[in-house]
């Protein structure tokens, strides 16, 4: 492929003018950390001479979203993701980390936090934690940004998924599927059924909603109270941490988790599977994430 390129300078930005082949593509690195660098799992490590250089490798390989540039080493390394998550960045100096942005996409960037995933056309964006609550927020804040929740529809798509999730730190992310139709059956929210499934062993059991769980297995997920923690009557602080009523009368039911109570000052609560553990405070969990897409 070749190019012809003219570079501007705007803030954190670098950006190119290219003009590729009869087709002008506006591109932009969008500088996130500096001094630090990730090589594990890298597409390509190549040299370049100059950051533009780099950001043409990138742009020109379809699965690039990602690159970190030393323009003192001139070291350029393309990567296909962009490390949402806790993956261990190792600290030297002299390197810059760059979301590759290509303004005449069908996946602006700049919007919604929206990117775009050429090598299969996946236009998606990363939203906060919060509770498991599919019809009430997940699927209208995706219908918000003009798209849906997002779809795995092929082993490749899974793969991926799997990739730019490492290290996420809820369990629990919701993906589009349903079994809200005659006979139970599992369909896409536009009714066709589901042409990949990853299920874990014993799934799909109860629970109308879907999504990926431990070891980035399927489940199926009922819509569920909006949090897993339920505060309930009852504290150890108390001489030797026992456990009593407010009136100091001691618990006359415990259905403790495997586990639970550690020992120490605590306020009780109902958690997973309605078992009891200590809690420190009362805040509402936000035990489950989601991805949005906008198709084309």
């Amino acid at each position: 492929m070749s190019f012809t390129c003219s570079i501007f300078f705007l803030d954190i930005m670098i950006c190119l003018l290219c003009f590729v082949h009869t087709t002008t593509v506006f591109l932009k690195g969008k500088l996130i950390i500096s001094g630090q660098v990730h090589y594990t799992g890298a597409l390509v490590i190549s040299n370049a001479s100059t950051l533009t250089f780099c950001l043409q490798q990138c742009y020109s390989n379809q699965k690039c979203m990602t690159i970190f540039y030393n323009r003192h080493t001139q070291r350029c390394i393309l990567h296909s993701k962009t490390f949402k998550y806790s993956v261990s960045l190792q600290e030297e100096d002299g390197w810059n980390f760059y979301l590759l942005e290509v303004t005449n996409s069908r996946c602006p960037s700049d919007i919604d936090g929206f990117m775009h995933y050429r090598h299969l056309d996946l236009c998606y964006n990363f939203n906060p934690e919060h509770y498991i609550d599919y019809l009430g927020h997940i699927k209208q804040t995706c219908s918000s940004y003009a798209g849906e929740l997002l779809r795995i529809d092929s082993q490749e798509r899974q793969t991926y998924i799997e990739h730019i999730l490492e290290g996420r730190t809820a369990s629990r992310v919701a993906i589009q599927g349903h079994c809200n139709n005659p006979g139970n059956a599992w369909t896409l929210d536009d009714g066709t059924e589901l042409p990949y499934t990853n299920w874990r062993s014993g799934d799909p059991a109860y629970g109308s909603h879907l999504q990926i769980f431990t070891n980035d297995l399927w489940s199926s997920q009922n819509e569920g109270r909006k949090t897993i923690r339920v505060a309930i009557q009852g504290h150890s602080y108390n001489p030797g941490f026992a456990w009593t009523l407010y009136d100091e009368a001691p618990l006359p039911f415990t259905p403790w988790c495997s586990g639970a109570p550690l020992v120490g000052k605590f306020y009780l609560q109902m958690f997973k599977d309605d078992c009891w553990t200590e809690q420190n405070s009362f805040d509402q969990s936000r035990n489950n994430m989601f991805l949005c897409e906008r198709r084309p």
